[in-house]
């Protein structure tokens, strides 16, 4: 599988994943730490764009700055077309993250 996925690090399998789930686990912490530290300021900025964006009050040249912000960390997956369409994707990955977590419990506990 990795050779289909060159850009990725590392790609398990389900079973090697789950024999050292913990361990996979604090390395995605620390992967996520490290990448907070390392872009904090551009994550505040988008933060701060992403709020006057939600409540209609960014500018076209806030708006442009917050698409480049994204862009240049990836996160630019979704079109944001207005406030109602933004807060329903959000809404939608929020469901999805709930699910996710409840997986995780549930794989925990039968550890």
């Amino acid at each position: 599988m990795q050779s289909k996925f060159p850009l990725f690090d590392e790609i398990l399998d389900r079973d090697s994943f789950y024999s050292k789930a913990d361990e996979y686990i604090t390395r995605f912490i620390r992967s996520g730490q490290r990448y907070i530290q390392s872009h904090n300021k551009i994550l505040t900025r988008i933060s701060e764009l992403s709020q006057k964006l939600a409540v209609g009050d960014a500018t076209n040249e806030e708006t442009l700055e917050l698409r480049g912000l994204q862009e240049g960390l990836n996160l630019s997956s979704v079109e944001i077309i207005d406030r109602e369409a933004w807060l329903h994707k959000y809404q939608e990955k929020l469901d999805e993250l709930d699910k996710l977590s409840i997986q995780i419990e549930e794989f925990l506990k039968k550890k």
